[in-house]
Parts: structure tokens; sequence; C-alpha cells
């Protein structure tokens, strides 16, 4: 079910971090205790990373007018975290003595190629993001 949520997440002197958004119950509900990474939106260097918690979402309606409504005037605004939220990070196999990404993928596909073809120790396991 489509609902508006309140986004909001105070860094005291540094700024605070808000928006309204809509989307979908399980959307957001799926990214609860996830890594969120908003980036320097704070500011030069201030690397924002946030563990979302139910804490900095409010439920403000999930009437089905209202929503449509919402969504057809574009009313969204400030931060999403839907937005800033990688579904799945993509991992690599580094070459150590050329600094080249020689295989990436999933973390499951790169662990696989990893122990097939480059554990011998020239090669890392990287998160490329």
């Amino acid at each position: 079910m489509k609902t508006i949520y309140k986004f909001e997440v105070d860094y005291g002197r540094h700024g605070s971090l808000s928006g309204i958004f809509s989307c979908e119950k399980e959307e957001i509900e799926s990214l609860i205790g996830k890594e969120i990474h908003f980036g320097d939106v704070l500011g030069k260097h201030s690397e924002v990373i946030l563990i979302l918690q139910k804490e900095h979402l409010t439920e403000v309606t999930n009437d089905e007018k209202f929503v449509e409504l919402f969504d057809e005037y574009n009313l969204q605004k400030g931060f999403n975290p839907l937005d800033y939220h990688s579904q799945e990070e993509v991992y690599g196999i580094l070459d150590n003595a050329n600094n080249e990404i020689v295989f990436s993928g999933s973390q499951s596909e790169v662990n696989n190629e990893y122990n097939k073809n480059y554990s011998f120790g020239l090669y890392d396991i990287v998160i490329l993001y």
C-alpha cells in the first residue's frame, strides 16, 4: 500500500536532513536497519552515513486519494532515503600488482570466482559501490 512518509534526522549544529515522499510501505520497511549513504549533503567532507531506524520516519497518511494527489502534483520534497540506498553492493576482485579490477559482480559471484581462479595471494576482494 502506497503511503506518504516524513523523514527527519537531526545532526545538531551540523544540520539536519528532512523530506516528505511517497512509496510502497514494503519498500521503506525493507530499508529499516540498512546503511544509507547520503554523501556530502551537510557540507564538504561531511560524508553522512545513516542506519535507517523507524524513529527517522513518520507515516503521514495512506489515504489513496491523498497519495494520488500528492504524486500527481509531484509534492515530494527534501531527502528520500530510497534515493540514496544502493539495493545491492557490487564487489570486485582487485589485481594488486596492476591496481585493476579483474572481475565484478554480486558478493556470491565474486566469492565463487575468487575461490576458483584468484585465491593465490596477489588479489583482494573489494566493495566497489
